[in-house]
């Protein structure tokens, strides 16, 4: 189960959420062994600016664990001797990798554009001396009439990257 609780007004800029994802328990245990659901709880928030058509997004994921930041195999050193030693991982490093950041552009035309850095995929995805792009963002959003179409482009790694596209339709509209 995912629950969320959002505060939004038209009279105001701004807007925050919780969110609780991945909430629940395993009712059938594989090969006799049950496993905990990887929960995660964030907060959200967004401000849109007045005098400009531009909308910032920040969430900070993962509250319910400090400690998310994983050494990343490309930053491993290796010595003479063939010893490798891995990234030393320091408290902010680990801080930031608990924020995700966006910025979408006309917000409230019928074209916007969107772009977003995950600072926890983009350590742990990338590669050395090579630029992969992973933690960016990218997408727009298209508003025709009752019809929206959203798509996103997120690059992961070299040869991975993932397109979602979404359709919403407003049941509550008349008309086309």
């Amino acid at each position: 189960m995912d629950f969320g609780i959002l505060y939004y007004s038209d009279l105001r800029p701004y807007s925050f959420t919780a969110v609780i994802r991945n909430l629940g328990y395993q009712f059938s245990p594989y090969d006799e062994k049950r496993e905990e659901i990887a929960y995660d709880i964030a907060v959200g928030a967004t401000y849109e600016l007045s005098d400009v058509p531009l909308k910032w997004h920040l969430t900070i994921n993962s509250l319910q664990q400090w400690n998310i930041a994983v050494p990343n195999p490309s930053n491993d050193e290796t010595d003479l001797d063939g010893n490798t030693t891995s990234e030393d991982i320091n408290f902010f490093e680990n801080a930031i990798r608990h924020f995700v950041i966006g910025a979408e552009f006309f917000p409230r035309r019928k074209f916007s554009a969107r772009l977003g850095y995950n600072f926890r995929r983009a350590a742990e995805l990338k590669l050395t001396e090579t630029r992969t792009f992973a933690g960016v963002s990218l997408g727009f959003g298209l508003k025709m009439g009752r019809l929206k179409l959203d798509y996103a482009f997120t690059k992961y790694h070299p040869v991975d990257n993932s397109s979602t596209f979404t359709l919403y339709i407003d049941l509550t509209r008349k008309g086309f």
